[in-house]
């Protein structure tokens, strides 16, 4: 990926993905509201998807590498058919929180999306579907200072672990 374009990205570890041993890498936090899908051998992007209201904040691949899921600061978490990235328009999308997503993960096994927002609530929704599951708010306080909510993560047996 050229300079240019690996200013856009950001450093963290949310804004991007690969896909096909590396070859094709899918990257977020464009201003332009969009993500994008690049050949990493040549820095060509060779896609640019528009959806969101907002800059798509992160991304995430099923293990299956079937779906790409993204969040937006819009709040808006969409799902997408990685064999049909050439669509305008997700599986499905869903606006859970006011405040942006920052944070997603997948398990194919479960079948479960867990998506963290900025104000500080997880969402937890099937994959496939979209359908929704739950909405939880972990309790972040240690030794009584309070942490935002920056990561989620699914454990293999389906623990969800909100880090601040």
């Amino acid at each position: 990926i050229n300079a240019e374009y690996m200013g856009y990205i950001g450093d963290s570890q949310r804004a991007f993905v690969s896909l096909h041993n590396g070859e094709t890498i899918i990257t977020c936090k464009h201003y332009d509201s969009t993500f994008k899908i690049t050949n990493a051998r040549t820095g060509t992007v060779e896609r640019s998807v528009a959806f969101h209201d907002g800059m798509v904040n992160c991304v995430c691949i099923s293990s299956s590498t079937r779906y790409l899921f993204t969040g937006s600061v819009d709040g808006t978490v969409a799902a997408w058919d990685l064999s049909e990235l050439g669509s305008e328009l997700p599986l499905w999308h869903a606006t859970d929180f006011d405040l942006g997503i920052v944070s997603l993960d997948v398990s194919d096994v479960m079948d479960i999306l867990v998506a963290a927002s900025a104000d500080g609530f997880i969402s937890v929704r099937k994959a496939s579907s979209g359908e929704f599951v739950r909405l939880i708010k972990p309790n972040l306080v240690i030794n009584k200072a309070s942490f935002e909510l920056s990561h989620v993560r699914l454990s293999y047996r389906g623990y969800i672990v909100a880090i601040g």
